[in-house]
């Protein structure tokens, strides 16, 4: 099976893509934690959602460029915008 090198540098792009959005669930996850009273139901959803990005991300297959490329449609622009949300937290620190 052959893939060549675009195909390479997007698929990994996608994955990384998947790490990211289960970065920004891992942090829900930890604020929901710190909460005076905890919501096991919203706890529940999120890790559930995390586990299906793992698992989306373990069945991705390099040569599958319908999948990468929507991969990267869907969760690119919500990386972007958990980044530039936690760019202006950290900015708005003391």
């Amino acid at each position: 099976m052959q893939w060549t090198q675009e195909q390479a540098i997007a698929f990994e792009s996608a994955r990384e893509c998947i790490t990211a959005m289960v970065a920004v669930h891992t942090a829900e996850l930890a604020e929901e934690k710190q909460r005076p009273e905890p919501r096991p139901e919203v706890m529940n959803d999120i890790r559930d959602e995390i586990n299906r990005l793992f698992a989306e991300r373990a069945g991705m297959h390099v040569n599958d460029d319908e999948t990468v490329r929507r991969v990267r449609e869907i969760y690119g622009p919500k990386v972007r915008a958990a980044m530039e949300q936690a760019r202006q937290s950290m900015s708005s620190l003391p």
